[in-house]
């Protein structure tokens, strides 16, 4: 089931923020600007995801975060739609390369997965990483980034999940969901 939580889906996204004042701290934030689930780490920063009208949020335990969409559709087959989107944030690293080395383990190597995209993005002004695919019933999205703050590099993966029958059904939310991701410092 966690593996289920840690899939995504996205297929355009271009993630960009300011950073802040940079004369009290070198580490890229950026507030949000819609109203957004969040999560916040106890090193001192937020994630914040956009929550569109219909989705549900719940904690995870150790931190993170999971937006979930459920609905029955009639006359829809499957006779339902579902979407998940999980925010993580893993133990931090001494270096960006081993922050990043870090989410390529942690990402589920499922079988019969197919690549569509792989990209660089950006998110509060940190380089991200971008991977698109499929698998035999489901989209999947894994945008990942290495988050700086003092001397650590915190690994970050924001994952969605969707059945692929309800990729149109989602897309614009997920697009939403995953363009808007901000960080803040607390």
């Amino acid at each position: 089931m966690r593996r289920t939580l840690l899939a995504a889906l996205l297929t355009s996204c271009t993630l960009a923020c300011t950073p802040t004042d940079l004369s009290t701290s070198n580490t890229p934030s950026c507030q949000a600007e819609v109203p957004s689930a969040t999560t916040a780490n106890s090193a001192g920063f937020t994630i914040h995801a956009p929550q569109p009208p219909g989705w549900s949020t719940q904690p995870v335990e150790g931190g993170g975060l999971v937006l979930h969409r459920f609905e029955t559709i009639e006359g829809a087959d499957p006779p339902f739609g579902t979407a998940t989107v999980t925010v993580a944030t893993f133990s931090p690293a001494d270096t960006a390369d081993a922050a990043n080395n870090t989410l390529r383990i942690l990402r589920p190597h499922e079988s019969g997965w197919h690549r569509t995209r792989s990209e660089e993005v950006q998110i509060c002004g940190n380089p991200a990483h971008l991977t698109s695919g499929t698998t035999t019933d489901a989209h999947h999205d894994y945008l990942e980034f290495a988050y700086p703050l003092g001397d650590k590099f915190y690994p970050i993966q924001i994952t969605t999940q969707t059945p692929i029958a309800n990729v149109p059904r989602y897309r614009s939310d997920l697009d939403m969901i995953l363009s808007g991701v901000r960080i803040s410092v607390q």
